[in-house]
């Protein structure tokens, strides 16, 4: 399988906007210890969600994935999850090694909590992201 996760990581990492407010702080499944054990800042983690949408014939993937926007308030996150949603929806066909991002679809309302291990405010964004495996 394509390693989508990657491949998006890759493309916001790439943003200008998002990298203005988060510097290459973009990150998958998980904040690294070393980011999480310090102060709260401005930094991205982009994590499987589970239920991969396919069918036997269908060459496309639609994947499932959560992405939180972290930052020392609750404003400042909303405004890191803004920067980041605008990068997302300009997302079209767009290949990184072997996968194709073709479009990037809102899976519900973002919304504000505060991680309850760190305790960093974040925005909270489901998203579909649609892929193929081979961008030739």
């Amino acid at each position: 399988m394509q390693d989508y996760l990657n491949a998006l990581i890759t493309f916001v990492k790439a943003d200008g906007p998002v990298a203005a407010i988060a510097s290459t702080r973009v990150y998958g499944i998980e904040l690294p210890e070393s980011i999480a054990n310090g102060d709260a800042q401005d930094c991205i983690t982009i994590t499987p969600a589970g239920g991969i949408e396919t069918a036997r014939t269908d060459r496309l993937v639609k994947a499932r994935l959560d992405v939180r926007s972290y930052s020392d308030t609750p404003f400042n996150a909303m405004t890191l999850d803004r920067a980041l949603w605008d990068a997302l929806e300009a997302l079209q066909r767009s290949a990184n090694n072997s996968t194709l991002m073709h479009a990037v679809w809102m899976a519900g309302s973002p919304f504000a909590l505060k991680d309850p291990d760190i305790h960093w405010p974040f925005m909270l964004r489901p998203i579909t992201l649609v892929v193929s495996g081979q961008s030739t």
